[in-house]
């Protein structure tokens, strides 16, 4: 058979483009999830997990107990617990692969069609407002809002930090117990957002 046969042409091209698959993507696919990747699904569990503590242990009756144990947690695990919450309230959420420790965002979430940035950051003492002032930073960078989400404890200055930026909803204390309780939690707009107002019905001064 000449090699210019239909036929046998076709099937040098299916054995070229497949070895190229498979160089690209079948042998990662023969391996298994990465080592960044089957931790990542540890961590995700274990929120799963965590999350069924704070409710055996009780936020709304034993807001401290659920505090303490807060602090407790694997700091990943704390991330996971946060986008886990979102997602089990039925908002979309994106997760990142990795876990980088760079501060920057730990995952984000969609809600009245505006993407919203989340940082967690599993503090003991007080928070650092550089950490504030960066995260306000990387969201208006990217044109997004933010939740810092914390279990330290909130300066005056990072707070106000926070309420002047208009672009991040600081979530600690009483708000992150609730919000881990499935109470709502009212996401109001900063004064010095300058960006055009979503419409009246899905205002961004909104409960998550």
């Amino acid at each position: 058979m000449p090699v210019s046969s239909p036929v046998l042409l076709g099937a040098v091209i299916a054995t070229a483009l497949f070895c190229i698959w498979f160089a690209a993507i079948g042998a990662r696919w023969l391996r298994g999830p990465s080592a960044s990747e089957r931790r990542h699904a540890r961590k995700v569990r274990s929120a799963a997990s965590a999350l069924a503590t704070v409710n055996r242990i009780g936020p709304r009756a034993n807001p401290a107990r659920v505090f303490g144990y807060l602090r407790k947690v694997d700091p990943y695990v704390f991330e996971e617990m946060i986008l886990t919450e979102l997602e089990r309230r039925g908002h979309a959420i994106k997760r990142n692969r990795r876990y980088s420790g760079d501060g920057g965002a730990d995952g984000a979430f969609v809600l009245n069609g505006r993407r919203w940035l989340i940082q967690a950051k599993r503090y003991r003492g007080p928070v650092r407002t550089a950490d504030i002032l960066s995260f306000d930073a990387l969201c208006r960078q990217l044109g997004a809002r933010g939740l810092f989400v914390h279990t330290g404890k909130t300066t005056t200055v990072g707070r106000d930090s926070a309420t002047d930026s208009g672009f991040i909803r600081i979530v600690s204390g009483g708000d992150l117990v609730a919000f881990l309780a499935g109470d709502s939690l009212r996401l109001a707009p900063g004064a010095r957002d300058r960006r055009p107002s979503l419409p009246h019905n899905h205002h961004e001064d909104a409960n998550l």
